[in-house]
């Protein structure tokens, strides 16, 4: 019996294994790299919450009317200065 076209075969099934193989450590390499930046996004998530939460403490407890004019806004915050009627500078 001539066994040759059986090791044939089953050289093409083991060169696909391998290609498959091959293909899927590609794969779990690309989804490594994604678990770990969304681990870090994660992390830089937390830190970010834990920073607004303490910073919460130091907020007033309501903000003060503001008029509606956006750069009377600024003025009243202390950003621009108005040194004539509707003449707005930067504060220096």
């Amino acid at each position: 019996m001539n066994i040759q076209p059986l090791l044939d075969a089953l050289g093409l099934q083991k060169e696909a294994a391998r290609a498959l193989a091959d293909d899927l450590r590609t794969q779990i390499d690309a989804l490594q790299t994604r678990l770990r930046e969304t681990e870090t996004h994660l992390e830089h998530l937390a830190i970010t919450r834990t920073i607004i939460t303490g910073l919460a403490d130091r907020l007033p407890a309501h903000t003060p009317d503001l008029p509606e004019h956006k750069l009377k806004r600024l003025a009243k915050l202390g950003i621009l200065t108005e040194p004539d009627t509707g003449n707005f500078a930067r504060k220096p």
